[in-house]
Order: structure tokens, then sequence, then C-alpha cells
């Protein structure tokens, strides 16, 4: 019978084994432990080096106020049109992006000096796909809007610490398909934010509603009504689709947790 005594970096392992030839397996047992360790306390390091920001910043935003932020920016994600509104929560000024698959002749030939279109290319699925390409291409999809937004936040980050408010995941008004895909955006977009050491909230629908308008109800119009109400400059934008930067806009400004 031999004792092997094998000494590892947090202490030692003895083992007792009964032939010669087990000490060869206790000694090669004892060198994956080590390995394993090894391994583990490398992933622990690159996960704290890589997302210790990103963890910092969620913990800390809820005792954080906005306004110890230089921009506040508001994210209504959509595959169709997402609306973006960088709010300057020092000067009040807001600054809108519409990233769309597709833009309308009246976006096409709009102008004004607070908004910019940011137009992707869109595969859409056709019933002669198969699964796999059209999952490719909504995969597509939700990486073209989530790299838009990822360069608005780089751009603003260079003026100044910036966070986003996101609308969550409204389960009870879209199919399960549409739901499936708006799910999938609006983590990749968590994640994305995440890598960019960007901290961010989460309001429900129903209560950026009835913060906004006071009606957890409240339709497109409603919304829109009341956020142009709130930025007068922007009433002379009917003639596009404006809901979307709406939504945003008051997310922006949303003071819930």
């Amino acid at each position: 019978m031999y004792a092997v005594l094998v000494f590892l970096p947090f202490g030692s392992l003895g083992v007792v084994v009964h032939d010669e030839n087990a000490i060869t397996a206790a000694v090669i047992s004892a060198a994956k432990i080590v390995l394993i360790c090894f391994m583990r306390e490398c992933f622990v390091e690159i996960c704290n080096t890589k997302y210790q920001n990103s963890i910092y910043y969620i913990n800390e935003i809820q005792n954080m106020p906005d306004e110890s932020m230089k921009y506040c920016i508001g994210l209504d994600l959509s595959i169709k049109s997402t609306g973006v509104c960088v709010r300057d929560t020092e000067t009040g000024k807001c600054s809108y992006s519409i990233i769309a698959a597709k833009l309308t002749k009246a976006q096409h030939q709009f102008k004004h000096k607070n908004l910019e279109f940011l137009c992707y290319f869109r595969d859409k699925t056709s019933k002669d796909d198969s699964f796999a390409v059209k999952e490719q291409k909504k995969t597509a999809s939700v990486w073209n809007v989530t790299e838009n937004i990822r360069s608005i936040i780089k751009k603003w980050k260079k003026k100044g610490r910036v966070s986003c408010v996101i609308e969550g995941i409204s389960y009870g008004s879209s199919s399960s398909a549409a739901l499936a895909d708006l799910a999938g955006l609006n983590y990749a977009v968590r994640c994305m934010l995440m890598q960019e050491g960007v901290s961010f909230r989460i309001a429900a629908p129903m209560q950026l509603k009835k913060f906004a308008v006071g009606n957890g109800g409240a339709d497109k119009d409603m919304m829109t009504d009341a956020w142009k109400r709130c930025q007068p400059e922007m009433a002379d934008i009917a003639e596009i689709k404006d809901d979307d930067i709406a939504d945003a806009y008051f997310l922006s400004v949303w003071d819930g947790e």
C-alpha cells in the first residue's frame, strides 16, 4: 500500500493506492484537478475583466439618477422600425434616429436637424424558404439592428457617459412568431450594451404608457400627441411614422425602476 501526497494551488491532496500502477493513475487524476481549477480561474478572470464594468453599472444604476449621466438613450426596439432618442440630461435637448429595413418615400425626402434615418438591408423570409434559411435571415436582421444601435451608442459615448432605457417585451400583444423575433432582438441589444459597458434599465410597456399619458392602455396616437406637446419642435413631422421615436422619447425620460 502506498500513500501519494500531491500539492495543489489551494492545498494538498492525499491519495491512498494499493499498487505501483495505481500511483500513475492517482498523479494523472491530480493533474486533471489542477487543470480544471486553472481553467476555472482563467474563466472567472476573463468574465470579471470583460464584464465587470457592465455588472457594476447594472447594479449601481438602481441608486443612480439619470442626471448623473450625460446622455440617456431611449430604445423602442423593432425589427422593422426601431426608434432611438438620445437625451442630453443637462440641457434636455433630444436627437432622434429611426433604424428601418425600408424607408418610405416621405422618409427618404424628409429632412430635420434632430432626426436621422438609418437604413439596413433586410432579406425577408418567404414561404418557399426552408426553416434553416428563415432562421438565418431573421438572425441577420437582429444583427443589423443591433449593430446600428451599437454605432449610435459609440458615437455618443465619445461625448459623455451614456445609459439606456429599453422598452420591455409586450408578451400579450404579438403573434408567437413576432414575439420570438422581438425577444431575440431585445436580448441581443442587452448583451451588446453589456459588451459596451453601458448600463440599462427595462421599462414595462404598460408602465411606460401610464408614465407618459396616465393610461396604461394608451394607443400610439395618444403617445404621439403627448410627445409632441413635450417636444413642440418635432410637431412638423406628421408625414413620417413617428410613434417609434415618441416611445423612445418617453423611455429617455422615464424615472421608473
